[in-house]
């Protein structure tokens, strides 16, 4: 499986899971929407992003004279994201309790002026969705741990949103994926050294998505 840690993203499944998660999402937004697309590649995909930062400047080049009309901090995050895409995707933008359960890999900046320009909702909530079918099909399946731990990556998206305050799923949504994960843990005999560890931080993110929003 390629673990090195016990964080919900500290297996190479789950970090390949998670390109396959959020790429498509930003590929398909249209012209409008390209900030958004370009905050979310920074904040959960940035190596991802700085390796590709040639094709996204093209796109950008191309977009109509009237793209303008974006906020002037919308158009100061762009530049500066194209200018120096290292600088500007160095600083980590993930909460402290969703690192707990999540951990540090593929954690890069909020870059709000992106993630909030506008018409930016539908984007977020496109992949919000996107994830939350992907657990649901996850955690209905009969996988042991040991399979099931890549595909948990869309519980890392999701549990980034909400921490973020910027899209929670229902409370019995999040109730049935928590019963799901209970049975694959009941199912995985093997390596409990190990898996002891990674269950106590998937269900620290199950709590964080259960939990009511602060504000």
């Amino acid at each position: 499986m390629g673990t090195w840690g016990s964080g919900i993203y500290d297996n190479d499944h789950a970090l390949d899971r998670l390109a396959e998660l959020v790429e498509p999402v930003c590929e398909a937004t249209s012209p409008a929407q390209l900030p958004v697309a370009l905050g979310l590649l920074a904040w959960l995909l940035p190596e991802h992003l700085t390796a590709a930062i040639d094709q996204h400047r093209t796109r950008f080049l191309a977009l109509p004279a009237d793209m303008a009309l974006w906020p002037e901090d919308t158009l100061t995050a762009v530049e500066a994201l194209f200018t120096d895409p290292e600088a500007a995707t160095h600083e980590r933008g993930r909460e402290a309790a969703a690192t707990e359960a999540i951990g540090s890999y593929s954690n890069g900046p909020r870059i709000e002026p992106l993630l909030r320009a506008p018409g930016g909702e539908v984007v977020i909530e496109a992949l919000a969705a996107r994830a939350a079918e992907h657990l649901d099909r996850a955690l209905k399946s009969r996988d042991p741990l040991s399979t099931l731990a890549g595909e948990l990556a869309a519980l890392g998206v999701l549990i980034e949103l909400a921490t973020a305050g910027f899209s929670r799923p229902s409370p019995a949504r999040v109730a049935a994926w928590a019963a799901g994960f209970d049975a694959a843990d009941r199912r995985t005999r093997d390596e409990r050294s190990f898996w002891d560890r990674y269950v106590v931080r998937v269900r620290r993110g199950l709590e964080l998505l259960a939990a009511p929003p602060t504000s």
